[in-house]
């Protein structure tokens, strides 16, 4: 396998979490430490960059079928590439820390993993 250097443009200078390509390879999405959600093209071109509203991202994974965006940090945030909508979900009354989400590959559900908190005696979930 051959190795090739891209640098992307509009990356913060506070590093980056997430990561992930859709389903054609088209475009990557990168979520870093400032609750930025950048995409790229495949050949490293700035699209467009969301201001999620998140402390910073921890995961994210792309729709198998859709161009949409699930991403995780404090909270689950649903990105649709081609409408710009940007949707919370509400999963729980208590702020965890979730470290990673991943589709089913029907695109019917997807599942998030997080820190449990041994202080308040809140369980790890999935």
């Amino acid at each position: 396998m051959q190795t090739k250097k891209t640098e992307l443009d509009s990356i913060t200078d506070d590093g980056t979490r997430a990561i992930g390509w859709n389903k054609t390879g088209e475009l990557l999405a990168v979520g870093d430490n400032e609750r930025q959600l950048t995409i790229f093209d495949n050949i490293g071109q700035f699209l467009k960059q969301i201001d999620t509203q998140q402390k910073g991202f921890v995961g994210l994974d792309w729709h198998p079928d859709e161009n949409l965006i699930m991403t995780v940090e404090e909270k689950i945030s649903i990105y649709d590439f081609e409408t710009e909508n940007l949707k919370d979900i509400e999963d729980s009354d208590e702020d965890i820390l979730m470290l990673c989400v991943a589709w089913h590959p029907n695109g019917e559900f997807f599942v998030t993993a997080d820190y449990c908190d041994f202080v308040n005696k809140y369980s790890p979930l999935l």
